[in-house]
């Protein structure tokens, strides 16, 4: 069905026993001599930051044959299903692998292949009900707004009475839901989020040139908080 030259690594029965749906539509017709040295991993990511996205690509093997065209590409990833635009990404490296449904994961032959990612367990038995929450136990609903810019009229509170976010302003600092005495330790952009989210300091995630305003997107991608917390139900 495969020509020898494409190695297609679909751990079909292994992630169908875990309750994993794994398409394949998408690698079925690849044609071998449009990439003939890349080894494919479907329903992968390759979670390396890509240094390059195609504008103009639109399919798995149009996003492979531009990786094989570029003289610094040794994985690529194409996401179909998870809405990034645009859907190619190429890469220097893999990294580390993870499940990720309806996304093809590309890495040269000339490298060693990453390990496929863990067999995740079967889902858990149903939970009985769960006893009603202690008096007192908070819900919590984290709401981020972003480039509050004073002199783009978007700080809290209003400054020359105007702000780009009337429905954040009305429905959340106008009913007193703000927090005076919130501190961020590098307000700006990517370095203020990327703390945000993975609760690390600028030096401890900062590289020299390159990334998001310095940041190294490595040390946040797949290492935030929020991943955390699903990892644990």
């Amino acid at each position: 069905m495969f020509s020898s030259g494409v190695q297609v690594f679909l751990a079909l029965a292994c992630a169908q026993a875990s309750g994993i749906h794994v398409e394949v539509a998408n690698i079925a017709s690849m044609d071998n001599s449009t990439c003939p040295n890349m080894k494919l991993y479907g329903n992968v990511s390759c979670t390396q930051t890509a240094f390059e996205r195609p504008p103009n690509v639109s399919s798995v093997m149009e996003c492979c044959a531009a990786c094989e065209a570029h003289p610094q590409c040794k994985a690529w990833e194409f996401a179909s299903q998870t809405g990034q635009k645009p859907p190619c990404h190429l890469k220097t490296a893999p990294g580390p692998t993870e499940w990720q449904r309806g996304t093809t994961c590309g890495v040269s032959t000339s490298i060693p292949q990453p390990p496929l990612p863990p067999t995740p367990p079967p889902p858990p038995a149903p939970l009985p009900p769960a006893p009603p929450a202690a008096p007192g136990s908070p819900n919590i609903v984290w709401f981020l707004t972003d480039d509050q810019d004073q002199k783009l009229g978007g700080s809290f509170p209003i400054m020359n009475g105007i702000t780009p976010m009337p429905k954040t302003k009305a429905l959340l600092a106008d009913k007193g839901a703000t927090a005076d005495q919130w501190f961020i330790h590098t307000p700006i952009c990517c370095p203020s989020r990327s703390e945000l989210v993975t609760g690390r300091y600028f030096h401890n995630l900062k590289q020299t040139g390159g990334g998001c305003m310095h940041i190294n997107e490595n040390l946040v991608n797949n290492q935030t908080f929020a991943r955390y917390l699903h990892q644990r139900g």
